[in-house]
């Protein structure tokens, strides 16, 4: 059974930063063209990583979930907006649902300090739960891959195409 792990940004041990690398380079090729070609970071430093990672007992990379945040001005309030980006299982471990754990873990921790900031919304956990489920299921079935998926808990921010 493949071990979960959460990970910072500069302390992702370097065979599972190159597993996501080669996973991403190879399904998600744009983000590694022109300047990008030869890059060696899964994610801008500037959108402050948390790095979700399932890892067999010989360090084979399962599945990756990266969790972004940023904050966001509104009608003069910041907004701490947060993200997935990079969510993948590699082919031979899908349909065993190990992506679907990862996600609906990160649902909870996300969840978890809306509530300790005393998010309205966040008191509705279980009905985001069941939201970000419908949109993971959605997403199998019309992709039959794991892709980039929005935390719609206070708003949506796509950070491959923010600043």
């Amino acid at each position: 059974m493949p071990k979960q792990q959460i990970y910072q940004d500069k302390e992702l041990p370097e065979p599972f930063k190159w597993q996501v690398l080669d996973f991403l380079r190879i399904v998600w090729s744009d983000g590694f063209e022109g300047k990008n070609s030869t890059r060696d970071w899964i994610t801008k430093s500037s959108h402050h990583p948390l790095h979700f990672v399932l890892i067999e007992s010989n360090n084979l990379l399962v599945s990756y979930v990266g969790v972004v945040w940023k904050y966001l001005e509104h009608a003069g309030e910041a907004y701490k907006m947060y993200g997935l980006s990079g969510v993948f299982t590699y082919p031979q471990f899908r349909g065993q649902h190990y992506g679907l754990n990862l996600f609906l873990h990160i649902t909870r921790l996300v969840g978890r300090e809306l509530l300790s900031r005393g998010y309205k919304g966040a008191k509705q956990i279980n009905l985001f739960e069941l939201t970000t489920l419908i949109y993971y299921v959605l997403n199998i079935i019309f992709y039959k891959i794991e892709c980039f998926i929005p935390l719609l808990i206070s708003g949506i921010w796509f950070p491959e195409f923010s600043s």
